[in-house]
């Protein structure tokens, strides 16, 4: 297989300060054409998308001795289409012509007010809405002849808000806590008729207590950060089938999920060439409610891997397709309840830690080595939940040398990144047709998206 992305960009920023305040505007387009070409046992994918966006962020600023402020406009529009072919002769064959559009819009405002020279309150507002609207349609030739259409339109709205409060213990010290409230629109997935061919939204609730410092005459900085997020309908995607019979990933709300935690942030300058960075953050997840319908191929199934506790995921009735998968009648959906189990791609630990020198010369000019190595636990990659589909967490290192001419006008290094050369695993699908994950027997077959391996290169900037 392979993937052939092509990117067009353009973006500006204009500042202007007419005295009460600064006017600030963003304008940006984007416009990509990825290509993909997948091959697995039993199955092609064959994907060509086409997305043109464009935004515009326009907001006010001020700050005075007593108010920080910042109000503005948002607006996003992006049009997309998609064609996906899916090949699995002789049990599975079909392809999807699908026109996505979205247009969002926002309206927000934050402000800082200080009730005294050490205490501070924090409050903020934004009004998002999200119109969508999908078109096109999904053609199953296997199994069963048929077409699908994709059509459907939802809006989404919300009000999302910030409080909060800074305190001042000392010149260098601050606690700060905030409460605050998010949203993440829903969407559409094709092959399945409307309205039952949408998710909802995804909202949260986050809880945050902190603390930043610097001692040593601002040589040493620490900063922690403790954090409670509260999750409803959460979106996660998982291996699913079409009303049309074709296999795909489909997405649903998971329902409620929380996660609390800790991340230390330590920076320190012993010498003014030296410099020493460390972060790390303990992470604890759970889905309190999370159940979806899989898809079961024969001779396998999740019905066998699941029943041989793969998981420790519950399992639902199984269904039989007879109905709507005459070439393969033993196939099946089964209900999965993985409630309970921690969040996916939410390594319990993870952080960075890394070492720069900077070697000064006569005329200005400057030679910088910088080391820095990235580290995260295990984490489960996809809804799955099996074996297979996780990562058992990783250790890698990368490594700079840039020198920076006088004044700084222009630099040029050498870049290296995953020296190591460290398999890191981002994500991937179970293979409906692997055999079943027994306790005892072999794993199922899981493809994974993978991280670049050991990669290096030069890089040069000039500034004018």
């Amino acid at each position: 297989g392979n993937t052939d992305v092509d990117v067009k960009a353009i973006s500006a920023e204009l500042n202007w300060n007419f005295g009460p305040a600064t006017l600030t505007f963003i304008p940006a387009y984007r416009d990509t054409t990825p290509r993909y070409l997948t091959y697995t046992p039993g199955f092609s994918f064959d994907t060509a998308e086409t997305s043109k966006e464009q935004s515009y962020e326009l907001r006010l600023s001020n700050q005075t001795d007593r108010v920080k402020w910042v109000a503005g406009l948002y607006y996003f529009d992006e049009d997309q289409t998609q064609h996906y072919v899916l090949r699995a002769i002789p049990f599975q064959q079909s392809q999807v012509d699908t026109t996505l559009g979205t247009v969002a819009k926002a309206a927000f405002g934050e402000a800082t007010f200080s009730v005294t020279d050490t205490f501070r309150l924090i409050g903020g507002l934004r009004y998002s809405k999200d119109e969508k609207e999908q078109g096109g349609a999904t053609i199953t030739m296997l199994p069963r002849p048929g077409v699908v259409s994709n059509d459907a339109q939802r809006d989404f709205s919300n009000t999302s808000w910030k409080v909060g409060a800074e305190l001042d213990l000392a010149e260098e010290s601050m606690l700060y806590a905030t409460v605050a409230t998010g949203y993440k629109a829903g969407g559409f997935f094709p092959s399945v008729p409307s309205p039952n061919n949408s998710f909802a939204p995804e909202k949260l609730k986050a809880f945050t207590l902190g603390s930043r410092n610097r001692f040593l005459e601002r040589r040493l900085q620490l900063n922690a950060e403790a954090f409670y997020w509260d999750y409803t309908d959460k979106q996660e995607r998982f291996l699913g089938i079409s009303s049309g019979g074709a296999t795909g990933l489909l997405t649903t709300n998971a329902g409620e999920a929380k996660l609390y935690g800790l991340n230390l942030d330590l920076q320190f300058r012993p010498t003014t060439s030296d410099s020493l960075r460390l972060n790390v953050e303990y992470l604890h997840t759970k889905y309190d409610t999370f159940a979806y319908t899989a898809y079961n191929p024969p001779p396998f199934g999740l019905s066998a891997g699941y029943s041989a506790n793969a998981t420790g995921c519950k399992l639902g009735p199984v269904t039989p397709l007879t109905a709507n998968d005459p070439f393969v009648p033993t196939d099946s959906l089964q209900t999965i309840d993985c409630s309970g189990k921690p969040l996916v791609n939410a390594p319990k630990w993870s952080g960075s830690a890394g070492y720069a020198h900077t070697f000064a010369f006569g005329n200005g000019a400057s030679l910088v080595a910088d080391a820095n190595g990235q580290f995260a636990s295990s984490k489960y990659l996809t809804a799955d939940f099996i074996n297979s589909g996780s990562d058992d967490g990783y250790v890698t290192f990368d490594a700079a040398l840039t020198y920076h001419a006088p004044s700084d006008k222009w630099d040029v290094g050498l870049w290296g990144r995953n020296l190591n050369d460290a398999a890191i695993y981002t994500g991937g699908f179970r293979y409906p047709f692997s055999s079943p994950e027994a306790v005892g027997g072999d794993p199922t077959l899981y493809y994974a998206q993978i991280r670049s391996p050991r990669t290096y290169g030069v890089r040069a900037t000039v500034r004018f």
